[in-house]
């Protein structure tokens, strides 16, 4: 049978345990990708699940290298099927679905009488600094019989380790097995290792991979070629040596190797395992610091975990915890993202969170005397995806479009976000009067340049918001403290160049005098450092001259109609005007309610009446302006409004407008291009999509609206292992407690988890035959038929009520039996 590509994709598609009050269900095809293990720029990795036979036989890929990646089997009842990989075999497996959320990508599969589903679980940590920076990713396996009798069930998961990390194909691969008592696990890394280096595929020359499971009587291990230990598994349900000491096995071989566990779960009608993936790099990241010295940064876990054994043990030991507060992230998204229209809304976060994620890694320095500084920290951020041309190191108008996640996920790591650039702009080595570009263009090496550029008021814009934002989010004032000369340096040059910009370049690449959405920022940054030096206790004329130029710039930028035109006094030009969401976000006291309200029914309308134009047919949204070079008709190249990114403060435009027919305009185009964060429209109407950039975390605009400011203080507390190892449940619960109901939910949800966990099955998604559920996993007759099958799913959690009213029928013992209205 062909497997169809439809994927059903929500922000809570799978979260069993707190349903919406209504539920809207639809299902979205798409030629995309989903992710996997996905934890770090060189960890990366991601699959097509829309090939004629499923995930069963999908290619896995980094970036634009492909690869085997991994094989999964199960054994029932002695007959062996495939779960996915490349080594197809006889009995194969039903693949039912794929669903997606903001930590976890899931599989289903019946085979036979099991159900089967299996889920790349990709951990976000919000305050514990530990836990988010460790780039490990469980992968899950749920196993129900549909038929109520226990089935003799075994497990087994091989990776070929040397096509997930190896640059060069033709080197020798070096291993170990080694068991810990507490778990056991195989390391790989290519025999010759060369730090801070990456191949033309932009694969890494060097670290660690690991593969590692649990220990127990039931579990065993070997290392070789694919098919031996595919047809040792199938005959026997089992591999060898069984674990049992710490001494490790080691060897060397090639890239075809097969590194393999597997798992006895015995008779049962359901339980569980879990296996854990992961790349390790220390040192992470080559700094060069004002001085001109390098510095190795390593990962910030090290603070907890000098030895990989222990993290290895920590990662796996904290599994079911770790799934408890995931429980609760997903709830909080819930109830966050209640109200916000459009059906692929949750479909953009689902994929952008790990995106952006994926995209950085947290770093501590060292002492001078050589051991690891836990006040030292900086988080780098890599420009991946298809549209960089360059390996940018924190690329500054790509963390301003990120910055609206971060900030909701977790405040405190904006601090290390910026302190790359500010720490060697503050110096005497830095010599522009404006904000640098990025961090370098060669990650993972930093290279600062003092070289000019066109981008003076747009860098410079983009640290100052972001300075604020962070201050005001997290409450924590000591890095405007710290670099206060620098910021004013950076205002002075706004107040001389911002109201009225010549030969200034947007970050959209608009080179034209006087752009009005260009202007704004700068004016907007410039009362935002008024309110910085406020919080500093420092008298300055910065309030005063935003507001005159505020004044000024509405006299010019704004039509007779009061929408925003694209540059001062060109009545016939219009902007999206996304740089307006910082004033709106950070309360900065700008833009009226007014100008919004018109601007809004302006935009609206030219959505309508813009039908015959490319940007229309092409059905990708509306651009971002007007104003493009030897561009009258938008056939040329159209830049167009995606939420997810393109003009990544589309999503920030939208958040600021209570209009929501405007809002699900400005949210659609997304069905068929999810990871896309820029389009452009060729004259024949075809398009040119850019892909997979971490600015896609400017999809957060409307959720980081949900997170309180604060009152800045230079007594927050600096950075450190104490100050960030806090648990994400406790943070997490707190800000659940703005709704008690809700809460409630969410208490009752974990002890009917943690109970389940006890019984040995952490089952989320279980369906029940003859009982009609609010989700089902398999297809209808008709939906499957002339093998196309259409999932039902979650798209959206617009209801504006956050009651659920629960019925349960005879027989249903799990939260996930009952029906929700």
């Amino acid at each position: 049978m062909r497997i169809s590509s439809y994927v059903s994709i929500s922000v809570a598609a799978l979260f069993t345990f707190f349903p919406p009050t209504s539920v809207a269900q639809s299902a979205i095809e798409l030629d995309s990708q989903l992710p996997l293990e996905v934890r770090s720029p060189y960890f990366n990795f991601w699959t097509r699940p829309y090939s004629p036979s499923g995930i069963l036989n999908s290619t896995d890929f980094f970036f634009t290298q492909t690869f085997a990646g991994r094989t999964a089997l199960i054994r029932i009842d002695g007959v062996t099927h495939s779960i996915f990989g490349q080594l197809p075999l006889a009995d194969q497996t039903n693949f039912t679905g794929s669903f997606i959320t903001a930590t976890r990508t899931s599989f289903t599969f019946q085979i036979g009488p099991v159900q089967l589903i299996a889920t790349f679980f990709s951990p976000i940590e919000p305050g514990d600094w530990v836990r988010q920076s460790i780039p490990f990713t469980y992968l899950h396996f749920d196993i129900e019989a549909t038929d109520g009798k226990a089935h003799d069930v075994q497990l087994y998961v091989h990776v070929l380790s040397g096509e997930f990390f190896l640059a060069d194909q033709t080197q020798s691969i070096t291993w170990s097995t080694s068991s810990t008592g507490l778990s056991v696990y195989e390391m790989a890394q290519s025999q010759i290792q060369q730090p801070f280096s990456e191949n033309s595929q932009g694969q890494p020359t060097w670290g660690q991979f690991y593969f590692a499971t649990a220990v127990n009587d039931d579990v065993t291990y070997n290392v070789g070629p694919p098919d031996t230990l595919v047809g040792n598994f199938s005959a026997q349900g089992r591999l060898g040596p069984v674990p049992g000491t710490t001494s490790p096995i080691e060897g060397t071989t090639n890239v075809s190797t097969a590194f393999a566990l597997s798992r006895n779960l015995g008779g049962v009608s359901n339980a569980s395992a879990v296996f854990v993936i992961g790349f390790v790099q220390d040192p992470a990241v080559q700094y060069v610091g004002p001085t001109g010295i390098s510095q190795r940064r390593h990962p910030y876990f090290r603070t907890k975990y000098p030895n990989t054994a222990d993290l290895i043990d920590g990662f796996i030991g904290d599994f079911e915890d770790a799934w408890t507060r995931m429980l609760e992230l997903e709830s909080k998204i819930v109830i966050d993202t209640a109200g916000l229209p459009g059906d692929y809304y949750s479909t953009i976060l689902s994929y952008a969170t790990r995106l952006v994620f994926s995209s950085t890694v947290l770093t501590v320095g060292e002492a001078p005397n050589g051991t690891l500084d836990p006040t030292d920290v900086m988080m780098f951020m890599k420009n991946t995806g298809t549209l960089s041309s360059t390996n940018r190191v924190n690329p500054v108008e790509v963390l301003y479009d990120a910055f609206p996640m971060f900030m909701y996920f977790d405040p405190t790591l904006g601090g290390p976000l910026l302190e790359p650039l500010l720490r060697y702009q503050s110096s005497q080595y830095y010599t522009q009067p404006f904000a640098a570009l990025d961090a370098g263009s060669s990650y993972p090496n930093t290279t600062f340049s003092s070289s000019t550029h066109q981008q003076g008021i747009e860098q410079t814009a983009n640290m100052l918001i972001m300075m604020y934002a962070y201050a005001r989010s997290s409450g924590n004032g000591t890095s405007i403290q710290t670099y206060y000369p620098l910021l004013t340096n950076w205002t002075d040059y706004l107040v001389d160049t911002t109201l009225y910009t010549a030969n200034q370049q947007s970050a959209d690449l608009l080179s034209v005098n006087n752009q009005t959405n260009l202007a704004i920022k700068g004016i907007i940054a410039i009362k935002a450092m008024s309110m910085m030096a406020a919080a500093m206790s420092k008298s300055t004329d910065y309030s005063a001259t935003a507001n005159a130029y505020y004044t000024t710039w509405r006299s010019l930028a704004l039509g007779s109609d009061q929408h925003v035109l694209a540059q001062y006094q060109n009545e016939s030009s219009w902007s999206i005007g996304h740089n307006m969401f910082a004033d709106h976000w950070l309360k900065t006291g700008f833009i009226s309610s007014a100008i919004l309200d018109a601007h809004s029914n302006f935009l609206r309308q030219l959505n309508i009446t813009a039908a015959p134009l490319t940007f229309s047919i092409a059905g990708i949204g509306i651009p971002l302006d007007s104003l493009r070079p030897n561009n009258i008709t938008y056939s040329v190249c159209v830049r167009a409004n995606l939420s997810v990114g393109l003009a990544p403060g589309s999503n920030m435009f939208a958040a600021g407008f209570g209009d929501k027919t405007l809002q699900r305009i400005i949210f659609s185009g997304v069905e068929s291009h999810p990871l896309e964060n820029d389009v452009s429209v060729i004259a024949n109407a075809t398009l040119a999509l850019w892909s997979a950039s971490p600015d896609l975390g400017s999809a957060y605009a409307p959720l980081v609206l949900t997170v309180p400011l604060k009152s800045i203080s230079t007594n927050a507390g600096s950075s450190t292992l104490a100050s960030h190892g806090s648990s994400a449940a406790r943070k997490l619960g707190l800000a659940l407690g703005c709704s008690l109901f809700a809460a409630l939910l969410v208490i009752f949800a974990v002890l009917v988890y943690r109970r389940r966990m006890r019984l040995g099955a952490a089952r989320l998604y279980a369906t029940r035959r003859g009982h009609k559920r609010h989700r089902s996993m398999a297809p209808t007759e008709s939906e499957s038929g002339g093998g196309m099958m259409k999932l039902d799913f979650i798209p959206s959690f617009g209801a504006s009520s956050k009651s659920v009213r629960a019925r349960r029928e005879p027989g249903w013992k799990n939260l996930e039996d009952y029906e929700y209205d």
